[in-house]
Order: C-alpha cells, then sequence, then structure tokens
C-alpha cells in the first residue's frame, strides 16, 4: 500500500520544514540513517527500516520519502510485510512519476 500526503500546511510548520531541510544538507555531507534521493527535480529525504523475524523469512518495515517545497513537506510512504525488495522496486517506481509543481 502507497500513502500520499501534504504533511504540513502553508507556515503550519516551518520548523519541521527546516528540519527536514537540514537533514538533507547534513545528509549530502555526512552519514546519516537515510538516503537523498530527487522526486520531480527536488532533493527528498527517504528513510526505510524493516525488522526480519527469526526465521529471516519475512520482514516488517516501511519506506518513507519527505519532499520540502514551497514551505510544505511531502511525504510518500510504503509499508511492507514480506517481499520488501519487490514493495521497494515499486515504490521507487512510483517516485519516478511523482510530479510536484
Amino acid at each position: 500500500e502507497i500513502t500520499v500526503g501534504e504533511v504540513a500546511q502553508p507556515n503550519s510548520d516551518v520548523s519541521y520544514y527546516t528540519y527536514i531541510q537540514n537533514q538533507i544538507q547534513s545528509c549530502l555531507y555526512n552519514d546519516c540513517d537515510g538516503e537523498i534521493i530527487e522526486v520531480s527535480g527536488n532533493k527528498a529525504f527517504k528513510y526505510t527500516y524493516s525488522t526480519q523475524s527469526e526465521d529471516q523469512l519475512n520482514s516488517l518495515g516501511y519506506s518513507s520519502v519527505k519532499i520540502p517545497k514551497n514551505k510544505k513537506i511531502y511525504e510518500f510512504a510504503v509499508y511492507f510485510a514480506d517481499n520488501k525488495e519487490r514493495c521497494i522496486q515499486q515504490f521507487n517506481q512510483f517516485l519516478e512519476t511523482v510530479v510536484i509543481e
């Protein structure tokens, strides 16, 4: 399942907007927990979290992308219970189709 949402309204959460911008800048020059990707021509922060079961066959987790633009944060996320690689691949394909104007 892919969820799509606009996280922050204009000027309603500038500190979170600034936090995401700073996270992106920091990750460009330092190691960080996520990665920087480009979505619709904008730098974005991508974070993936997963756990594996004891039998190492199933993983639970999510991958989210936060895109700061015009004092808004656009966030896309996918949650998975198995087939992590396939879910991430499809999520990445989806992100290639995103257009933010």
